[in-house]
């Protein structure tokens, strides 16, 4: 739901569309003849630690790629971890 406010306005009507913007996560905007309220929008961009929390294997699945590297002599761990962070690479 928008507030619109015309202009000229009193300071109490400006304080009350400045209370439900606080309440509404949204901030005023100047249109020219009337203020409105517009909501704000969350960053919807991964972090690039969001992005590798949800690349990695899990733990157990990780503790297991070690195990078996060292009995194997294999790098399968170290590569599949390599990989992810060079797919997301810190910012």
């Amino acid at each position: 739901i928008k507030m619109q406010l015309n202009k000229p306005y009193t300071n109490q009507a400006y304080a009350e569309l400045a209370i439900y913007c606080n309440q509404n996560n949204c901030h005023i905007a100047d249109r020219g003849e009337y203020l409105e309220s517009v909501e704000n929008l969350l960053p919807t961009e991964e972090t690039y630690i969001q992005k590798r929390a949800a690349a990695y294997p899990a733990i157990g699945d990780q503790l297991d790629m070690i195990y078996w590297d060292q009995i194997n002599g294999t790098s399968v761990w170290k590569d599949t971890i390599t990989n992810i962070k060079n797919m997301y690479p810190k910012d």
